[in-house]
């Protein structure tokens, strides 16, 4: 039985995804001993948006799922479990599309006889500094110790983005709310002053006629120009999260 899970770690972090399990008992006791507050936890639902929508969306792995599979990993080696099984179960219980996938390939490597740092390392969303510790740990048999201190940077990394997006949110809104007024005016409020000028007799400007002719366009294809748009977005959003859209994406941040 698959049960989905809202849980709040020490530092009052926000996490949720899945566990396989014969009964929620088993979940809540695994949680805990990771250290978990449990907020929620009941049988998870299938739907359009988790089984078709939300797999396409969300390609690439954040922080955040990447700290909880770190985390989940540590907790397992630290108890005993050997290496093989914890990924299994993590595959099997991975709520991230992106997670089973890595997870899955780790585990055939370590099949084939490779090891985890070497394994990896052949991943993008693994850092060069995640799998140079994984190394490190393997060498001195303290890869459980290693995994607990890479989730712990993981957590704190996805803390400060979530209070970059905060502060970012506001100025956002107002660009979003911004945008609407003029589109607004262009659309309704300056035709009506048009009108009143080609009475009179009054030639218009250059800019205003483009300004007209701009909000024509919206109000004659709004609808083909919003969806046009949003495939835009989609588009970008898929390359982005991609190894090579990622570093293209970085760099115009360094030149910013």
């Amino acid at each position: 039985m698959q049960y989905f899970y809202r849980v709040k770690d020490a530092r009052g972090q926000d996490f949720e995804g899945s566990y396989q399990a014969d009964h929620p008992g088993l979940v809540a006791e695994v949680l805990l001993e990771q250290g978990y507050f449990i907020l929620e936890l009941r049988e998870a639902r299938k739907n359009l948006w988790s089984e078709v929508i939300k797999p396409y969306l969300t390609t690439g792995i954040k922080s955040r799922e990447m700290a909880l599979f770190t985390r989940q990993l540590a907790t397992m080696l630290k108890g005993g479990v050997p290496l093989l099984q914890c990924l299994h179960t993590l595959r099997e219980q991975a709520p991230h599309p992106g997670i089973k996938k890595v997870v899955t390939r780790i585990y055939e490597d370590l099949q084939r006889g490779v090891s985890l740092g070497e394994s990896m390392g052949r991943h993008p969303e693994f850092s060069p500094m995640y799998t140079s510790l994984v190394r490190v740990g393997e060498l001195g048999g303290k890869v459980d110790e290693i995994l607990f201190k890479l989730a712990l940077n993981l957590e704190k990394e996805h803390e400060i983005h979530s209070k970059i997006k905060s502060a970012c949110t506001y100025p956002l809104i107002l660009v979003g709310i911004a945008l609407v007024v003029v589109v607004f005016m262009i659309s309704y409020v300056l035709p009506v002053f048009i009108n009143q000028y080609d009475a009179a007799g009054v030639s218009l400007p250059g800019i205003t006629r483009l300004l007209l002719g701009a909000g024509d366009f919206v109000k004659s294809r709004g609808l083909l120009l919003g969806v046009l748009l949003l495939g835009i977005w989609v588009l970008l959003h898929r390359r982005l999260q991609q190894k090579g859209g990622s570093l293209f994406l970085d760099r115009l941040k360094l030149k910013l």
